[in-house]
């Protein structure tokens, strides 16, 4: 009596078209081991508008990538505040630093007097700390009087910013002698000389 195939295959532990649990035993399975491909999904890209409150008044504020700021604080406007300011303390005017706060709100308008007036106490700050620390200067361990020092001259800068675009007698003064100083030659060595680094 013929053997039942089937039976066979079922002895086995397999199933038709497999031979104990494998793939082609009778041909019908294909390549039941081999490896399946997964196809990759891509999506499209799409850009992502963001909205903020406006544009930083720093201009070298790190911004996420594909994002651009506009105006801020360059170094062009820091080189011309910083030749100005050089030019008022050489002319020794009485009020050299309500000048050159009133400067730097001219080159920087679009930045909050708050935010002026902080990096003009911090600069007086760091101006008189490093006095006091230089020992071959005549301020040298004068701590408390480098401190006090800062908070007047920054108060008088702040005095100066307050004064943009008022009309006020300083702010005449301001551009009465910013009309001067833009008369002058610049550039090379005559900056050098006169300002003493600032090209």
């Amino acid at each position: 009596m013929a053997r039942n195939p089937h039976e066979a295959t079922a002895q086995a532990g397999g199933k038709r078209g497999y031979s104990g649990g494998t793939h082609g035993a009778y041909g019908g399975g294909g390549g039941g081991n081999a490896p399946h491909l997964r196809r990759k999904t891509t999506f499209p890209k799409t850009n992502k508008t963001v909205t903020t409150g406006g544009a930083s008044p720093f201009g070298y504020t790190r911004t996420p990538k594909g994002r651009t700021t506009t105006g801020g604080i360059t170094g062009g406007n820091w080189k011309k505040h910083a030749e100005f300011s050089n030019y008022l303390k050489m002319m020794g005017l009485r009020d050299y630093h309500q000048l050159a706060g009133l400067d730097f709100k001219t080159n920087f308008p679009t930045l909050p007097n708050w935010a002026a007036k902080g990096l003009g106490y911090g600069y007086q700050g760091v101006t008189e700390g490093l006095r006091s620390l230089n020992p071959f200067g005549n301020n040298f361990g004068d701590f408390s009087g480098a401190f006090d020092t800062a908070l007047e001259e920054g108060g008088l800068n702040a005095l100066g910013i307050d004064q943009y675009t008022t009309g006020s007698p300083l702010e005449t003064k301001y551009l009465e002698t910013k009309k001067r100083y833009d008369t002058l030659a610049h550039g090379g060595l005559i900056d050098l000389y006169r300002y003493g680094g600032f090209i």
